[in-house]
């Protein structure tokens, strides 16, 4: 997968809405037949699928993960707002 990567974990990927985005929060991609993989926006990260007969169950999973860190005051920089983000999958079949 490949995307754009969030600028706190580039293993997620950044919230890319507009118009009052929330804060703090990026997208998670998890994929694999038990969905505990996570798919990098960086497009390095490859999971395989079983194939029964002629047919494969391709299963994914977004989390909305929080990004903000907490100061040494406690402030949080988390704000509500709209969550986007993209992500294109690449498959290779055989």
């Amino acid at each position: 997968s490949s995307g754009v990567a969030d600028a706190t974990d580039p293993s997620d990927y950044a919230n890319t809405a507009t118009g009052s985005p929330s804060v703090g929060v990026a997208v998670k991609l998890l994929g694999g037949p038990s969905q505990n993989t996570v798919l990098t926006p960086d497009g390095k990260t490859q999971v395989d699928y079983p194939v029964s007969g002629e047919e494969a169950t391709l299963t994914f999973m977004a989390e909305m993960v929080r990004t903000a860190k907490t100061d040494s005051e406690g402030k949080t920089e988390l704000t509500s707002g709209k969550l986007s983000s993209v992500a294109t999958l690449y498959l290779t079949y055989e």
